[in-house]
């Protein structure tokens, strides 16, 4: 997939669009049950043309890595981000694809068995399969400005009673019961049959470990009257993990951070107040 854009339009000809580009996935299965799973994706930014009544410096909310800083682009006033990808060869048809975003990669485990205790005719047999999750991702900006959100939850709201007058009514998901499965299995020995009605009642247990890292995360804090940066919020070195069953409610978490930062930015903007 090249580029996947989602754009929203007001009668004033204002928009809010967020934009995803470059992204690959690739597939691969075994026949004993495994498979593996990739998926990669290169750029990723949220850009804010509402209007509104005080002024506004900087129009991307939110944003990966990009081929040029965001400062430029808020000087320049376009945000023609695409063109700067057009120019690094991002939308040829031989271009292999980035992890410039993110590198995901889905592994699951052969389904293996085992047999249980036995009593009435009926053996238990039982199931465990494995999922494994791997997800890096390189870094991600936020500019908060209080306006900004404002203007993000009207929009939201807008939306959800839109669509809520168009459906009438909700349709909540279906559960689905996983039931045990029944099998009647037939035995011979020295050559003579014995046909017997044993049963084998098997389940199936599936656990799912993630482990997840991202380089950097960035929380740029403006200012609701000029939009000037307040404070720069930083973390680098962020790493999870975690393991759970879905047969209960039980789970292991453990994370890591390996830098915490919360400074005023450069240029001493910042009234001495703050």
């Amino acid at each position: 997939l090249r580029r996947l854009s989602a754009k929203i339009m007001t009668n004033a000809n204002e928009s809010l669009e967020a934009q995803l580009v470059s992204v690959s996935t690739s597939m691969s299965a075994a026949t004993d049950g495994s498979s593996s799973n990739r998926l990669r994706m290169g750029w990723f930014w949220i850009l804010d043309r509402l209007r509104g009544e005080l002024p506004r410096k900087q129009r991307l909310i939110a944003h990966s890595s990009l081929p040029r800083s965001a400062a430029f682009f808020a000087s320049e006033g376009k945000y023609d981000i695409v063109e700067e990808l057009r120019k690094l060869g991002v939308f040829e048809s031989n271009y292999s694809g980035s992890s410039e975003l993110a590198d995901i990669t889905f592994l699951k485990s052969p389904l293996t068995y085992s047999l249980g205790h036995k009593s009435s005719g009926v053996t238990d047999v039982g199931g465990m399969q494995k999922i494994f999750i791997d997800a890096k991702f390189s870094s991600l900006v936020i500019n908060w400005n209080p306006h900004a959100v404002k203007n993000l939850l009207a929009v939201k709201a807008t939306l959800t009673e839109g669509l809520v007058d168009a459906s009438g009514k909700s349709y909540p998901g279906k559960k689905q019961n996983h039931k045990r499965s029944s099998a009647t299995l037939s035995s011979s020995t020295g050559g003579i049959v014995n046909r017997k009605d044993s049963k084998i009642q098997s389940a199936v247990s599936s656990s799912i470990f993630v482990k997840a890292q991202m380089k950097e995360l960035e929380i740029s804090l403006h200012s609701a009257k000029d939009d000037a940066p307040l404070f720069l919020l930083t973390m680098t070195g962020v790493s999870t993990d975690f393991s759970t069953s879905l047969d209960d409610d039980g789970f292991k978490l453990w994370m890591e951070l390996g830098d915490f930062r919360l400074e005023l930015p450069a240029g001493g903007k910042t009234l001495l107040g703050y």
